[in-house]
């Protein structure tokens, strides 16, 4: 570009014997020469940023990119080799560069609170206690006494009141207890033991109708006394049935 005004000047020092040297010709191509030179630097500079930022954003996570985790998923089977709850597992532990924020509806979504499970302690506690075999009893005992066992929790993990209902006499006791778990309705029913004596014990709670709670779960621990001698009979209503306890309900409310 500079080149016919360079071999101008060149022509003139060389056919000019008067001026040989013109300072002003000479100063004004260095100065161009040396302006195009920078902004020749500069256009290599702004052309390498731009083909960084390109590749970044070309390469960069598809979460990154707005893509969800089960179109990535879905789309990438070849690549992935794992199933869609591990990655989702895998971002959740940081173990990927891609994060939870990457992700828009994770973002706004509330996180999930553990809830605590109350596991049964024996899983075959209903056999021979079931409320079929309940009624085949009854039929062969119209008069025998039931007492309905329910659990009142105000508060999760709060104080719990074990609720104990005497259907023909329409009385209904409550005791006031620290947790809901197998091992707080198996002290009251201890403690009720050792203060009223076996006799008056077998007398007052001969039939015991629970619900499916897991705090009613350990039955031989209510039905036997830590030396062995059965002190009563336990029985359970079928899941999501509580109209079997109709009265028991109806006096807590």
């Amino acid at each position: 570009m500079l080149m016919p005004y360079l071999l101008m000047i060149t022509f003139d020092m060389i056919t000019d014997a008067n001026r040989p040297i013109r300072w002003k010709k000479l100063t004004l191509l260095m100065i161009l020469t040396i302006e195009i030179h920078l902004l020749s630097a500069l256009l290599f500079m702004l052309v390498l940023i731009l083909a960084w930022l390109y590749a970044v954003n070309h390469h960069r996570p598809l979460l990154q990119k707005g893509h969800s985790l089960h179109h990535i998923y879905v789309n990438c089977l070849d690549l992935t080799m794992t199933s869609e709850r591990t990655l989702y597992s895998y971002v959740n532990q940081g173990l990927l560069s891609a994060r939870n924020i990457d992700m828009p509806r994770t973002v706004r979504m509330r996180p999930r609170k553990n809830k605590k499970r109350n596991l049964k302690v024996d899983k075959a506690c209903r056999i021979g206690r079931t409320w079929e075999e309940f009624q085949s009893y009854l039929q062969e005992h119209p008069n025998a006494a039931i007492r309905q066992l329910d659990s009142v929790e105000g508060v999760r993990g709060g104080k719990v009141l074990l609720t104990i209902h005497f259907v023909q006499q329409e009385l209904q006791l409550a005791f006031l207890w620290d947790a809901n778990d197998s091992q707080s309705v198996i002290d009251i029913f201890e403690k009720i033991y050792l203060e009223l004596r076996p006799d008056a014990f077998i007398r007052l709670f001969p039939i015991l109708l629970a619900d499916n709670g897991s705090e009613f779960s350990n039955p031989k621990a209510i039905e036997f006394d830590k030396q062995g001698n059965q002190r009563t009979q336990m029985y359970y209503c079928d899941p999501s049935a509580p109209f079997q306890r109709v009265p028991a309900k109806t006096t807590m409310k």
